[in-house]
């Protein structure tokens, strides 16, 4: 099956890609979102304390599969992620994302897109 350029776009959040649309590496930690609560915020805010920051400040490959999950909020997403956009203007780190929903999808590219400094490219 053919992907479309939409499918493909790689964010950039000052130089630096955060959010990457594509198969992860094989030696990526893959978290099914499903299990971490969608809809609660302070199992999204723990998530990425215990587990999310400290993998990318290990620069470690992260994998968020959002499987099964046709739908969340703006404010699960921004507690889940925000900071590690504001991480990535300050250096390297990438987090692969795996089967968004169209709504999940155009959901995380908005969170990038408010990023400070934020630019698209397809």
């Amino acid at each position: 099956m053919q992907q479309s350029n939409a499918d493909l776009a790689v964010i950039h959040v000052a130089d630096n890609v955060i959010l990457q649309h594509e198969s992860p590496p094989a030696e990526a930690d893959v978290f099914m979102m499903r299990f971490i609560g969608i809809g609660s915020i302070d199992r999204a805010r723990n998530f990425a304390r215990q587990q999310l920051l400290p993998r990318l400040l290990a620069s470690r490959p992260i994998a968020l599969d959002f499987r099964g999950i046709e739908v969340c909020t703006r404010v699960w997403l921004q507690t889940l992620l925000n900071d590690a956009v504001c991480m990535a203007k300050g250096g390297d780190y990438r987090i692969w994302i795996c089967n968004a929903s169209p709504s999940v999808q155009t959901s995380l590219d908005l969170l990038e897109i408010h990023a400070d400094g934020a630019n698209v490219e397809s």
